[in-house]
């Protein structure tokens, strides 16, 4: 019955953070929250052209990003290429972005613009910080806006921060102002 042979010291807990696991894929949605008759032959798959996050979560950051993909209307089908810019700054006192997008129509390409603010920041489980913008939209002006399309109405923008500050899902939502 030899005694079991000495363990080591016990490791002291060490300071360093438990690392953070990489973000997840980044994933994009634009919606409207009508039918549309159009329907694109595009590739629906949303595509990240450029992505900029600066500063902290804690203290304040600034973001801006540029994505092309198709716009999905309410039944879910890919309706409209889009191309849209997107930038803004969120801070411990609120938040606002502005945004710009063209959208390409039957009828041709129609420019959209418009600005938000932060309405709402949500704490999940797993540290992400969904922030949720609300705002506008509007068809810029000289442009004869066929049926179905977007004209104007109101913006509810989602973006989700990975706890290590990565803008790695966006959701973008229209819905078209009555009259």
């Amino acid at each position: 019955g030899g005694a079991p042979p000495a363990a080591g010291p016990s490791p002291s807990p060490s300071p360093t953070p438990v690392p953070i696991p990489p973000a997840p894929a980044w994933s994009f949605s634009f919606g409207v929250g009508w039918r549309s008759v159009e329907s694109c032959n595009c590739d629906p798959t949303p595509r990240l052209i450029s992505s900029s996050v600066e500063g902290t979560v804690q203290d304040g950051f600034t973001f801006s990003q540029v994505v092309e993909g198709a716009i999905y209307d309410a039944d879910a089908d890919p309706t409209w290429p889009f191309h849209l810019e997107l930038a803004g700054s969120v801070d411990p006192s609120g938040g606002r972005l502005e945004h710009r997008f063209v959208l390409w129509s039957l009828a041709g390409p129609y420019s959209y613009a418009g600005e938000a603010s932060l309405d709402s920041v949500a704490v999940g489980e797993d540290g992400v910080l969904a922030y949720t913008f609300v705002g506008s939209y509007a068809l810029e002006e000289g442009q004869e806006p066929v049926a179905g399309i977007p004209q104007r109405g109101t913006l509810t923008v989602t973006l989700s921060v990975w706890p290590d500050g990565t803008l790695f899902s966006g959701t973008f939502g229209l819905t078209e102002a009555a009259g």
